[in-house]
């Protein structure tokens, strides 16, 4: 009977593990006892963690000054309702709800701080007509309230789903409007990392957005999405009230943080769209600068006319900007936009003048005379149209005995007898043809006595080079006695209306400034000598003058290139350094191409196009290092130039704060470096590891030494002996200076040689860094020092990036709010020096109106 024995045998085996079975459960229970009991050797189990999110507030609401949220109109979109129902959650709960329930409760929180804010919506509704039941027309109503209310910023609130409806995947993502990397950009900044702090949700991302919303907007504006509602545990949390509010308090102390570090904005005498014919007769447009918090950081500011950077007057105190209209201007409308930053480094939203001219003209020339004896003339001319194609050359005066050879935009200052006419004949002789063209008559401009015309030119190698045009091209003249009003300016060049004796500020891209307590007097002028007309000017880093360099930021677009703990994207760090270098190489006298100043990069063959069409020198690409302490630097083989320049970036930039390990320079095969036809190298800047390197590392003034570094180390390059190179540490100048000389704790801005801005410390950490520290204490980064209100060495020790300074005289400009003051520093040795105050207010000046 085998089969039995088998059965029999099958059932011994399942007795016996059942009774194993039953062992195992009451040596459990005996265990679990005895841990209940508290019998030695044994202890309590550890609470399972919870997942983060909306578990407590991080930072705390006491103590605070509310202040800067005082007076401020904002508008709160809570996304969805109505028919529109959003992201619906496991158990129901709908997106549309929740929204609503935190913009009710953020609302509360603004209105105590002293907000007027308004809603789109204040109950479950959407906004349909009969007419219209689209989803397009339910957002154009939220875009016609923020247009008619025009708030001070606009802030859609929303949570997100995922298309798989995947219950575990969670993410806080922050969106601003895609191309909108000004005040926009900041707003998302500020707002995105409270949200991280508070709700404790990873991955947080900071995103370009091209919602309805957000792209119509015409405020800053920003989307949030802090959590997912198809994570049933983020589902369950937000149908609590104390969800909600915990939201609304992190949204709070974003928009505090955000106000606090001001909002500047521009504001001017004209209209958005200007039509020619209507300007006043000196044909000015300009815009004020308004604060609204830490003061203006003039050298960030930028003028463009359709995309192209354009020439403007600054006013002394670096608050009115100034652009005069002149001949050979499109004829057909064009584009003005306006950009500048604060102190604090918060931008102003890009200001965008429409002009549009009233008729359509050739411009064949313009003739400006002097009405002193001396009969100096400017004449200035563009091409005639598409009727003279081919080149030929321009000739005046009675005898026609000046000529020039082409058709491109020019000028020049020319001796005239004074017995010539005031209207000076001009005719066009075409190359190809005997048979001269008549322009039509000549505009004339005529400056009162005693105002006389000059023109700086630079001087290299015996002989005499007109300076170059450019953006950052800056005429500063102080109001004079008897004078009411500026005189005309010639357009685009560097020429200038002089009245003798009068204080003369000018500045230029690349050149030391040229001031003049009284210009033709040969007592106290300094520059001008009586009866010349053409300035000698010294260029600030001969080295760079005009040499050509591509900056390259790397990422953009869904490219991070890493993300710091509070949600700051690399990407976002490399631009904001390209950018900052670009300022300071300008400032040098180099050309400089960006192959991307906002967060869409271009492909990586197109970057290579472009350093090639415009003839490039170098080209650098500035990236984050994926271990974000380390500082490395590639070159391709065999390149000498590369591997100087990555030797020269390692070294300048090993001294930045945020660098703890020692500089790496090593051979590389990128496709940018194998690819551009010029010495490439590809430098990867350390990167913040915690929430207090974060704050840090957006600093203006941390950006900026940055920027510093990656100028020096390229001047370096170019000079071919980096030793000989002269740098000097401003910290040292500062200290100095006669004690007349705006105090430090007033000083908010520092510019030298006319051309390099430097923020001293502190006051350019923003308002989260206090929160920071409350959450980050200094014991847990050795590292660092234990307060980090305190200057980290790179920005206030003479072992950080310096400043060019070549040559003996140089100029301090000091900034405290609206006082200014503008000193001339001669070195007779390293370190000593005599320095003047050659300006100030309250002395009255010119504002450009």
């Amino acid at each position: 009977m085998p089969s039995c024995r088998i059965i029999s045998e099958k059932m011994g085996e399942t007795t016996i593990l059942i009774g194993v079975l039953l062992l195992l459960l009451l040596a459990g229970l005996a265990l679990s006892l005895a841990g209940l009991s508290g019998c030695a050797g044994t202890s309590p189990e550890d609470p399972v963690p919870l997942p983060p999110g909306y578990l407590e507030l991080k930072e705390s609401l006491t103590g605070r000054s509310f202040a800067p949220l005082a007076g401020r109109r904002i508008l709160l979109d809570p996304g969805h309702g109505g028919y529109f129902r959003g992201a619906i959650g496991p158990g129901g709960l709908t997106e549309a709800e929740v929204n609503l329930g935190v913009a009710l409760y953020l609302r509360g929180l603004l209105e105590w701080a002293g907000a007027t804010v308004h809603l789109t919506r204040t109950a479950d509704f959407d906004f349909l007509s009969p007419a219209d039941s689209s989803l397009v027309a339910d957002l154009g109503f939220r875009i016609s309230l923020m247009d008619s209310l025009q708030p001070d910023i606009f802030l859609s609130i929303h949570h997100n789903s995922n298309a798989a409806a995947d219950p575990h995947l969670n993410e806080t993502q922050t969106y601003y409007p895609l191309g909108d990397e000004g005040a926009s950009l900041d707003l998302a900044r500020a707002i995105h990392k409270h949200l991280v702090l508070n709700l404790e949700i990873k991955p947080a991302k900071i995103l370009p957005g091209n919602f309805h919303v957000l792209r119509n907007a015409t405020v800053p504006a920003v989307l949030g999405e802090p959590s997912m509602l198809s994570n049933p545990v983020m589902a369950g949390r937000l149908s609590l009230a104390a969800s909600l509010d915990l939201e609304a308090q992190a949204y709070f102390l974003g928009l505090l943080d955000y106000f606090a570090a001001g909002t500047p904005a521009w504001s001017g005498a004209h209209m958005d769209t200007v039509q020619w014919t209507t300007l006043e007769p000196a044909g000015d447009l300009t815009w004020e600068f308004q604060a609204q918090g830490p003061g203006p950081a003039p050298t960030t500011f930028e003028l463009l006319l359709n995309g192209q950077p354009e020439p403007f007057i600054l006013a002394p105190d670096g608050h009115d900007v100034t652009w005069s209209f002149r001949e050979g201007l499109p004829q057909h409308p064009f584009w003005l936009e306006l950009r500048g930053r604060n102190l604090a480094g918060r931008a102003a939203p890009l200001r965008r003048t429409l002009v549009i001219p009233a008729r359509t003209h050739h411009f064949t020339g313009r003739v400006t005379r002097e009405s002193d004896e001396s009969g100096y003339a400017l004449v200035q001319w563009e091409p005639l149209g598409p009727q003279i194609g081919a080149p030929g050359r321009m000739l005046w005066g009675e005898d026609n005995d000046w000529a020039v050879t082409g058709t491109e935009p020019q000028r020049a200052l020319v001796p005239l007898s004074s017995a010539v006419a005031t209207d000076l004949p001009l005719l066009y002789q075409p190359a190809d043809s005997s048979q001269p063209i008549f322009p039509v008559p000549t505009t004339v401009d005529t400056l009162a006595a005693p105002w006389q015309w000059r023109m700086p030119s630079l001087a290299a190698d015996s002989q005499t080079t007109p300076l170059p045009a450019g953006k950052s091209w800056r005429i500063r003249l102080p109001q004079t006695n008897g004078q009411t009003g500026r005189p005309p300016l010639p357009a685009w060049d560097p020429v200038l209306p002089v009245l003798p004796g009068a204080p003369l500020w000018v500045e230029g891209a690349g050149i030391l400034p040229l001031v003049d307590p009284a210009p033709g007097n040969q007592s106290t002028g300094r520059t001008v000598v009586s009866g010349e007309r053409l300035w000698q000017v010294t260029p600030l880093v001969p080295q760079l003058w005009n040499k050509v360099v591509v900056l390259d930021p790397h990422g953009g677009g869904t490219v991070t290139d890493g993300t710091a703990p509070l949600g700051l994207r690399g990407s976002t760090l490399n631009r904001e350094s390209a950018l900052w270098a670009a300022r300071f190489l300008r400032g040098a006298g180099a050309r400089v191409f960006l192959t991307s100043s906002n967060e869409v990069p271009l492909a990586d063959p197109e970057k290579v196009q472009l350093a090639q069409s415009v003839n490039a020198d170098l080209f650098l690409t500035i990236s984050r290092s994926q271990n974000w302490r380390d500082l490395q630097t590639w070159h391709y083989p065999g390149s000498r130039i590369g591997s100087e320049l990555a030797e020269n970036l390692a070294r300048e930039a090993a001294g930045l704060a945020l660098s703890s390990h020692p500089p790496l320079v090593q051979e590389g095969y990128q496709y940018l470096l194998r690819h551009t036809a010029c010495p490439a190298v590809w430098l990867s800047l350390p990167g913040p590891t915690d929430a207090a390197d974060e704050s840090l590392a957006a600093s203006p003034a941390y950006l900026q030494a940055e920027g510093r570094a990656i100028l020096l180390a390229v001047a370096a390059t170019f000079a071919g002996q980096p030793d000989s190179f002269q740098t000097i540490q401003l910290d040292e100048v500062l200290a100095d200076l006669p004690p007349q000389a705006i105090a430090p704790p007033e000083r908010d801005l520092v510019i030298w040689d006319g051309n390099w801005p430097w923020l001293p410390w502190p006051g350019n950490l923003d308002s989260g860094a206090e929160a920071i520290r409350e959450i980050s204490p200094a014991s847990a980064y050795p590292d660092r020092e234990s307060d980090c209100s305190k200057p980290p060495t790179s920005l206030s020790s003479s072992r950080g990036p310096g400043l060019p300074a070549r040559g003996v005289s140089h100029t301090l400009e000091l900034h405290a709010g609206s006082q200014w003051q503008l000193w001339l520093l001669e070195f007779s040795g390293p370190g000593i020096f005599q320095a003047e105050m050659l300006m100030s207010n309250p002395s009255p000046v010119h504002h450009g109106n």
